[in-house]
């Protein structure tokens, strides 16, 4: 039980540093390795959900394999249901790069700031 005080102690420890609250009910405890039995005791604690992998933190699949093309099927969605509204409308190829850069390059700059990006899906969103 002192491993759960010692957890409550440094999640503290980050509010009154960073000035952050942590929402708890947003927090889930995910159990990675063998036995289950931390697992309870942890969400109980915190009041939190529990949680099975694979799990989407940040809209990243923590643990997956960047090199498949299946890992960025994901990112590739979303960005073509952003811009299946704007296939509508006639934009020239200028604003149509304008919008590209100004509402869509956060979301793939996102990804390849943390995973390297195959040169496949990279010519993807390019034709995108």
């Amino acid at each position: 039980m002192t491993y759960l005080k010692n957890g409550r102690r440094i999640l503290r420890c980050f509010k009154v540093a960073s000035g952050l609250r942590i929402n708890f009910q947003k927090t889930c405890v995910v159990k990675i390795g063998k036995g289950r039995e931390g697992e309870e005791n942890w969400a109980a604690s915190f009041r939190c959900a529990k949680a099975k992998l694979p799990i989407t933190y940040l809209g990243l699949s923590p643990g997956g394999r960047p090199c498949a093309k299946l890992f960025w099927s994901n990112m590739i969605h979303r960005l073509e249901n952003r811009l299946a509204p704007w296939k509508r409308c006639f934009l020239n190829k200028g604003g149509g790069l304008v919008l590209f850069k100004a509402v869509l390059s956060s979301l793939p700059i996102y990804f390849i700031s943390v995973f390297e990006i195959p040169v496949g899906i990279a010519k993807k969103i390019e034709r995108l």
